[in-house]
């Protein structure tokens, strides 16, 4: 009867360890120079991105603006969105290379130590203006590569959304 309830209990541990979520083997790391090696540089392929973000899952997939039919890269993590590579030009995405990558998770580092979710407060040196109504476009001195999204929220509080990696993230 022992032997019965000891394996019961070992089940139920287990069970309760797989809920909990994973990180993966290697995060990924924002700089100014781009994530983990991915640049403007790096042809809009997936031979050439795959190695620079190992142990994710990429999907490729269309979605339409104005009418019109652009490429996207969906980088996931255990099912969680991670971040989104798009190229520099819609209509022959096999001629392309990077032109941005929208981070969308903590997965992935950043010089700032920021994470998502996190509320905009004065205190981190950030210069900002309005994108649109309910969002910041921020930036910190020095990293002319990434741009800072705040989102307002119903409480009336910004909260960082993204993060925007491109060439020209600051235009």
């Amino acid at each position: 009867m022992k032997l019965i309830l000891s394996f019961v209990l070992v089940l139920l541990f287990l069970s309760s360890c797989s809920k909990q979520q994973t990180k993966p083997l290697h995060l990924l790391e924002l700089n100014n120079s781009g994530v983990n090696g991915l640049d403007t540089t790096t042809p809009y392929q997936e031979y050439a991105i795959l190695p620079h973000i190992r142990g994710y899952d990429v999907t490729m997939f269309s979605r339409f603006e104005a009418g019109e039919a652009k490429s996207i890269i969906r980088i996931t993590y255990d099912n969680q969105e991670v971040m989104y590579i798009t190229p520099t030009y819609s209509k022959h995405y096999t001629k392309s290379k990077i032109k941005s990558i929208s981070i969308v998770s903590n997965f992935v580092t950043n010089p700032f130590g920021l994470q998502i979710d996190q509320i905009y407060d004065e205190s981190l040196g950030l210069y900002c203006k309005k994108k649109k109504p309910k969002q910041l476009e921020c930036a910190k001195e020095g990293y002319d590569h990434i741009a800072l999204i705040f989102s307002q929220r119903p409480t009336q509080e910004y909260h960082l959304s993204e993060l925007v990696w491109s060439k020209d993230a600051l235009r």
